[in-house]
């Protein structure tokens, strides 16, 4: 069996992104010492251009912290 895909289904020309997700403190998890404080949550956004991309996040894991990314294509 063929398929034909259209290329266009994998280009999404929306520049910004943003995304959520769990942060997990890595502890040896047999001893079974695992904590609420193990748990926190990391947000991130950016801005995608043809070239470049900049990324900042934010996250809680028993305390803030704060990042920034940037990055690109030579």
């Amino acid at each position: 069996m063929k398929t034909r895909l259209d290329p266009a289904v994998f280009r999404d020309e929306r520049p910004w992104f943003a995304g959520v997700g769990p942060l997990v403190r890595l502890r040896d998890f047999g001893a079974r010492d695992f904590e609420v404080s193990d748990l926190g949550v990391a947000v991130s956004v950016g801005y995608a251009a043809p070239r470049w991309f900049l990324s900042a996040q934010v996250q809680y894991l028993d305390g803030f912290g704060v990042g920034l990314m940037a990055g690109g294509r030579f």
